[in-house]
């Protein structure tokens, strides 16, 4: 059988990735990172895979900026699984984001960068081929984009602050007990299209299925 990592990289257009999952000493460097939610609430990186009440496995969903709407993970969540997402802009534009995609999982910001750099993604100008979750052209993408953020400057939302449009994102799974949490399985993003595509994410989320 075929490992979560090799799922993800078959017949792969875009190239090389990096997808082995960051150590405990790379998590335990990140696991303090403040995130904030909606209402500026600020909280560690760590309270949202473990401690108690956590659910047994987290999908952390990092997305590029908050007029990224491509990941999709309301799809791939089994009851014992959560998701939570995770962007770079202010704590101002979560409710924009909310109201543009209808996402009913937690959504944070980590407005420094710290935690993206932290874990190993990267930042890049390269838009990459395009993919099932995002076949739109630059152009259509680009209107899209700018009609949402008029969309949130009328509503009084701080839509220029949405996060760095070059900042690329990435999903990790943790997995374990309610304190000792490891990331079994991620990948991050090369491209600004390559989020993990939600079939993919299917069979690391249900290896049995």
């Amino acid at each position: 059988m075929a490992t979560a990592c090799e799922l993800i990289q078959e017949d792969d257009p875009i190239g090389p990735s990096n997808d082995t999952p960051p150590s405990l000493k790379e998590l335990k460097a990140v696991e303090n990172i403040p995130v904030f939610d909606s209402e500026g609430v600020e909280r560690p990186f760590k309270s949202l895979y473990s401690g108690p009440g956590s659910a047994r496995r987290v999908l952390v969903v990092f997305v590029r900026h908050f007029l990224c709407s491509e990941a999709s993970p309301e799809k791939i969540a089994p009851s014992n699984t959560s998701i939570v997402i995770i962007g770079n802009g202010v704590p101002e534009v979560i409710k924009m984001y909310i109201e543009n995609t209808g996402c009913k999982h937690p959504v944070y910001v980590e407005p420094t960068g710290k935690l993206f750099e932290g874990l190993g993604m990267i930042k890049t100008w390269v838009e990459g081929p395009a993919t099932n979750y995002a076949s739109e052209s630059s152009t259509s993408a680009f209107f899209h984009a700018a009609s949402k953020l008029v969309r949130g400057l009328l509503a009084g939302y701080p839509a220029t602050k949405v996060g760095q449009p070059n900042q690329q994102g990435g999903e990790f799974l943790f997995e374990g007990g309610e304190e000792a949490r490891m990331v079994t399985w991620c990948h991050r993003m090369r491209v600004s299209r390559d989020h993990t595509p939600t079939e993919k994410m299917l069979k690391v989320v249900f290896p049995e299925s």
